[in-house]
């Protein structure tokens, strides 16, 4: 079973701005995620230089993240005692870029993000004009996508209780004077670019595969607003950071993150170490079967 949904999230910046507030908020979001309670929080495994045909050089990522209370209890159910990690592999080749979100032992399942930058083209009347098929895909695939805009401005579908000033751009206005993002920013904003994320979710366990997917689809969807709102609010923070800082930035956090994931994992950590020695996503047996009757 896949799902194909195609997010289009249209931000105030030009792409030079998005690229660097997003290794800024990549950061920092990961770095929020740590919680020795829950015992969650983000490993990095590996930072390194990578080239994609067609794409050129960029950066290759791998890190672990730990969540095994934050399941929902339907996947626990499925999942056996030892996934309590998922793998996330990262191609950022901007303007293009690839993730693939799965776990060794369960082939059955995964999450790929495709995403293009683009600055944003506008008709006459100074509407953005979205790009109908920026990913190229088939007509096959065509049929099974949907398409979703997110506006970032837009709080209609947010918790009222939980919004904060500081990560909302209906209110948000920079020491620079931008914002805040009134209804039908983007017809006045300047300048503007547009992610197109490609989400294909993989699930092919029985009976639960629509209601997997489905939650991942709303957990996407709301991921991407979440981060994005706070890539444009967080912009005092990393407008005026180079590259080189801000992958300086990016190494303070990993390494703090590393620190932080080694300590809360110390009660038990061996198994998690051993597991993690050859966590490789191409190469490993199909132990789904096996792994679901435990």
């Amino acid at each position: 079973g896949m799902k194909l949904v195609e997010f289009q999230i249209a931000m105030p910046l030009s792409l030079e701005e998005y690229r660097r507030g997003q290794l800024y908020m990549v950061a920092r979001m990961t770095k929020e995620q740590l919680n020795a309670s829950e015992k969650t929080g983000a490993e990095v495994i590996k930072n390194e230089p990578c080239q994609l045909p067609q794409h050129g050089k960029g950066i290759y990522t791998k890190k672990l993240y730990h969540y095994r209370n934050r399941l929902p209890s339907y996947v626990r159910a499925v999942t056996p005692k030892k996934a309590s990690f998922i793998v996330e592999e990262s191609w950022n080749c901007f303007p293009y870029s690839r993730t693939v979100l799965a776990h060794p032992s369960f082939s059955k399942f995964s999450v790929e993000i495709e995403t293009i930058h683009m600055e944003a083209q506008r008709g006459p009347d100074g509407d953005l004009k979205y790009e109908e098929n920026v990913h190229q895909l088939g007509p096959e695939a065509l049929k099974k996508r949907t398409v979703k805009r997110i506006d970032i401005a837009d709080n209609s579908d947010m918790d009222s209780k939980k919004l904060d000033p500081s990560t909302d751009p209906s209110v948000f206005c920079s020491r620079a004077g931008r914002g805040p993002l009134k209804e039908g920013w983007s017809k006045r904003e300047n300048p503007c670019m547009i992610a197109y994320k490609k989400v294909t979710i993989h699930c092919s366990y029985f009976g639960i595969q629509t209601i997997v997917q489905n939650y991942l689809e709303g957990y996407e969807h709301g991921l991407f607003k979440d981060s994005h709102r706070r890539l444009w609010c967080w912009q005092d923070e990393w407008i005026h950071m180079s590259t080189e800082e801000l992958l300086i930035f990016e190494q303070k956090v990993s390494q703090e993150m590393n620190e932080g994931m080694r300590q809360i994992m110390a009660g038990g950590s061996t198994q998690l170490e051993e597991e993690q020695k050859d966590v490789s996503l191409v190469s490993f047996e199909d132990e789904d079967e096996e792994a679901l009757k435990k």
